[in-house]
């Protein structure tokens, strides 16, 4: 009786260490798609790099309307991961420090970036 217990805990340890090990291998080949893409992005040089200082303050010469908003290839990137990833508020938070958008306008901007997937 007391090893037939311990054999089924044991069966049933070993299938939820299976079932752990295939969700981690999972999450590893994200991991490794996410490398290559960011090996594959090739940012502008150095002497091409905005000035920090302007950089982040939402122009709406620079971006455009909200509603027709051009991002940049690697904020495009980071939202679309948040996203995939299911962390829209912190989508939306990277793009009002990136744009300094309104609260909604970023959230418009956002869900039609969500939309778009």
């Amino acid at each position: 009786m007391n090893m037939t217990l311990f054999a089924m805990i044991l069966l049933l340890l070993v299938a939820l260490l299976l079932i752990w090990v295939m969700y981690l291998s999972g999450q590893v080949r994200e991991l490794k798609r996410d490398v290559e893409r960011l090996k594959n992005y090739s940012p502008s040089s150095p002497s091409n790099m905005p000035d920090p200082q302007t950089h982040f303050i939402y122009d709406p010469a620079k971006f455009g309307h909200p509603d027709t908003m051009q991002l940049d290839d690697h904020l495009r990137f980071r939202l679309i991961t948040l996203i995939r990833k299911g962390s829209k508020i912190k989508a939306i938070k990277e793009l009002r420090i990136a744009t300094n958008l309104s609260l909604k306008d970023a959230k418009d901007v956002v869900d039609r970036l969500e939309d778009s997937l």
